[in-house]
């Protein structure tokens, strides 16, 4: 009997609660990780990039690091998790049919649960620093949605590719440790520019060009504009980010269902 569309959110909250639970089985301090993670890396950071390295910046380090740190924690759980998911569930793959592609948003799903709260706890954070929000937070939803969206598009690639080619897993985790220190995360974008030896500033375009770079920017710039109704980041700006979420998210749904008859086969 085929599953319903009812049938198929109910099990993919199912994977979603049981992602959940898995991730903190047998830990003391349970969800309370997700909160203590990103705080002991905001102190470590904060003592190496403002009292030894001093890289400056126009807000307190600790905030300035905390608004791109946690939605990296997502992007980068989010791929680890997904890229092993389809594996992780092959008894289940072989056995019943169900739209594959729940298996991925489901780990997404779990993730995003803890992000939304971690910025809860972010909010709370900025406030106790006297940051003062404008109209620009407006553009946080937006930044979200891209960054779920390009999120996705890579774990439906990841997913899928690590059953043919389980070397994934080791070439993702130097992929992260490259791509987070070629992001401005514990540096601001302008520090790139100023710091560039001249001759090299071709290094800054080819920078500019990380689609993760214009979506953690949207993040910074949604907290940390003070001027309200002014200063709006240019469309292209927007444009940019979106155009590599939308081909990020087709691209990566298209070669999930291309290879999806072959998963029971060679999982």
């Amino acid at each position: 009997m085929p599953l319903t569309r009812r049938n198929h959110w109910e099990l993919l909250v199912n994977f979603t609660t049981r992602n959940l639970k898995l991730k903190y089985k047998g830990s003391i301090l349970g969800f309370l990780w997700s909160l203590i993670t990103p705080l002991l890396q905001m102190l470590i950071y904060t003592i190496v990039f403002s009292l030894i390295i001093r890289v400056e910046t126009n807000q307190p380090f600790a905030v300035f690091l905390l608004t791109t740190q946690l939605p990296w924690i997502f992007f980068a759980s989010s791929l680890q998790m997904g890229a092993g998911s389809i594996v992780e569930h092959s008894n289940l793959v072989k056995k019943v049919y169900f739209p594959r592609e729940l298996i991925p948003i489901s780990t997404l799903m779990s993730n995003m649960i803890s992000f939304l709260i971690t910025l809860l706890v972010l909010a709370v954070f900025l406030i106790c620093y006297n940051q003062t929000f404008t109209a620009h937070i407006l553009l946080l939803p937006l930044a979200i949605c891209l960054l779920a969206a390009f999120t996705m598009g890579l774990t439906f690639i990841t997913s899928c590719l690590a059953i043919f080619f389980r070397d994934i897993f080791h070439i993702l985790e130097v992929l992260l440790l490259f791509w987070f220190w070629s992001l401005p995360i514990v540096y601001p974008l302008e520090y790139l520019h100023k710091n560039l030896p001249e001759g090299y500033l071709w290094l800054e375009r080819l920078y500019k060009m990380n689609p993760m770079v214009e979506i953690l920017e949207l993040f910074r710039f949604a907290f940390f504009n003070t001027k309200p109704y002014e200063n709006w980041p240019p469309l292209k700006y927007i444009l940019y980010a979106s155009i590599w979420a939308l081909v990020s998210l087709m691209a990566g749904y298209w070669l999930f269902k291309k290879l999806e008859p072959r998963f029971a086969r060679e999982i």
